[in-house]
């Protein structure tokens, strides 16, 4: 069999992995397209309308924060590459380093890299194979990108290019996780050294976009090389080139380090004697929190951050000066008015809801991992119930959405006193922990498909919060049946302070959740612990 051929088997097995979170991240790439490009001209029917909401938000500097740099809000192409653009991309982002890191390391450290070398495959194939799986992921979000935007009524020139911008950083990215998966001693330090990296990025453009005379620090992220790219308002190739240019020297370096390193092992190994650190390791439940410190600081770090900044584009939201097509689109995603802080901080409770299903979705990830990666099955061993160490897991998760919730309801409060104020720190932390049942029942789907379909537990859960989300959002702007909009669990959030506590809903939320757990612990105890 020739090389090519063994890295296009490799390739289709890799694929075969990660399908449904790759269909996943496709299918809302070209929902979120779709509904922000077919938006606007009903949103903005007139001139005036597209002027007043461009001097609004066009020039606020905390806007621009949160979304990027406008460069023109007065086309329909203009503003989707602003709103669609600016978003994506750092999703984009995310996907690469999330899927390089998995495909690289994580294959490696669950063994199957050294089962695949122990055959007459060459490790050539075996990268080569990376690259194909991760250019077919690439072009997938490509493709249902321009499928989104086309079928809003966007030309399909300025839709390719606009797509190609928007997914041009999963590259770079992709790049630094395969840089990191070489260095690194193990996975999770590769997975958070390329968290840190994406960090980095978004907020040099955050930086650059908001501060004038720092514009210049947009060349120095993949982020800001799309945004640099200009869909829809002069297109620049150049960017784009640079970012493939970037893309090409990670991935060769990559391709140098993991020829020459021992499979297990990190290019940079640490030093082979150190004094033993045995705090949190009395329990399996400590352990658990010891080992995700990290990526759980990382998680806190940026829910503040959002939160402050979130607070402050609230207090800063004059709906007054925005068309009543925006304000009555607005109004339909959230359910509520957008006349005062109250009922915009409300509206952004929303993307909370969404963050902590995400973030459930990743604490189920790490638990499927560890039994991939043999580490259950050591642990298993030791006089501990399979049963006690699932329900501790998911009870640490739980407890960590809601700090994550209070953090975030603390900091929008932070944000909107810095900027004027009108929303109490009782009513902030009121509407972030509200969005708890959400995220709960998220967490409990996640677990039963570990418990049923351990295989494809992590991207389906991944799928479902996406697909639920997209069913929001169109619910809210096309014309859905009323009961295949009440199928998404967001759909049942009141968006509290601006709306009351919806007791019946949150009971019967937390109720199928329960219910999900405890069928996911039974079906957890009966099926056998897997390894890869």
């Amino acid at each position: 069999m020739g090389s090519w051929r063994v890295a296009v088997s490799l390739a289709r097995a890799t694929l075969r992995e990660t399908r449904v979170r790759d269909s996943a991240f496709a299918a809302f790439f070209a929902a979120v397209a779709y509904v922000v490009a077919a938006s606007y001209d009903s949103v903005f029917p007139t001139v005036s309308d597209r002027l007043a909401f461009a001097r609004t938000f066009g020039s606020n500097e905390v806007v621009r924060l949160f979304v990027g740099k406008p460069y023109d809000l007065l086309t329909s192409g203009g503003y989707t590459a602003w709103r669609f653009g600016g978003f994506a991309a750092i999703v984009a982002a995310s996907w690469g380093a999330v899927a390089s890191v998995r495909a690289l390391r994580g294959a490696e450290d669950r063994g199957t890299v050294e089962l695949v070398l122990a055959h007459p495959v060459a490790r050539r194939e075996v990268f080569a194979a990376f690259l194909v799986a991760l250019g077919a992921g690439c072009a997938l979000l490509w493709a249902a990108s321009v499928l989104g935007l086309v079928a809003a009524g966007l030309p399909l020139g300025g839709s390719a290019f606009l797509a190609l911008a928007t997914v041009s950083p999963a590259l770079p990215l992709a790049a630094t996780g395969a840089i990191a998966s070489q260095t690194a001693a193990n996975r999770r330090i590769a997975a958070e050294l390329t968290a840190a990296v994406v960090a980095g990025s978004t907020l040099l453009r955050a930086v650059a976009d908001t501060v004038s005379a720092t514009g210049w620090l947009r060349w120095l992220t993949p982020l800001g090389w799309a945004e640099e790219a200009r869909a829809f308002a002069g297109a620049r190739p150049g960017p784009l080139v640079l970012s493939l240019a970037a893309s090409c020297g990670g991935l060769a370096l990559a391709w140098l380090l993991w020829r020459a390193r021992d499979v297990g092992q990190g290019a940079i190994r640490g030093s082979e004697e150190a004094r033993a650190r045995t705090f949190l390791l009395r329990s399996s439940a400590r352990y658990a929190v010891r080992e995700h410190s990290g990526s759980l600081a990382v998680w806190a770090a940026g829910t503040a951050l959002f939160g402050v900044v979130l607070g402050m584009v609230a207090a800063s939201f004059d709906a007054q000066a925005l068309s009543e097509g925006l304000r009555r689109r607005l109004a339909e995603i959230a359910g509520t008015s957008l006349d005062s802080p109250e009922g915009a901080v409300s509206y952004y409770f929303l993307t909370l809801a969404l963050a902590l299903a995400i973030f459930a979705c990743q604490q189920i990830g790490a638990i499927r991992r560890e039994e991939t990666e043999g580490r259950l099955a050591t642990v298993l061993a030791l006089p501990i119930a399979r049963t006690r160490w699932f329900a501790e897991r998911l009870a640490l998760a739980a407890l960590a959405s809601a700090g994550l919730a209070v953090l975030f309801g603390a900091c929008i409060w932070v944000g909107v006193e810095v900027r004027a104020g009108g929303v109490g720190l009782g009513e902030a932390l009121a509407g972030a922990v509200n969005t708890l049942p959400v995220a709960f029942l998220f967490l409990a789907l996640a677990a039963l498909l570990v418990a049923v379909a351990p295989r494809i537990a992590s991207g389906a859960s991944y799928g479902f919060v996406l697909a639920a989300f997209t069913v929001q959002l169109l619910a809210a702007l096309a014309d859905v049946p009323k009961w295949v909009a009440d199928l998404s669990p967001f759909a049942h959030l009141a968006l509290v302070p601006a709306q009351p506590f919806a007791t019946t809903e949150s009971t019967v939320l937390l109720a199928c959740a329960s219910g999900l757990a405890l069928v996911a612990l039974a079906g957890f105890r009966r099926r056998d612990v897997e390894r890869g």
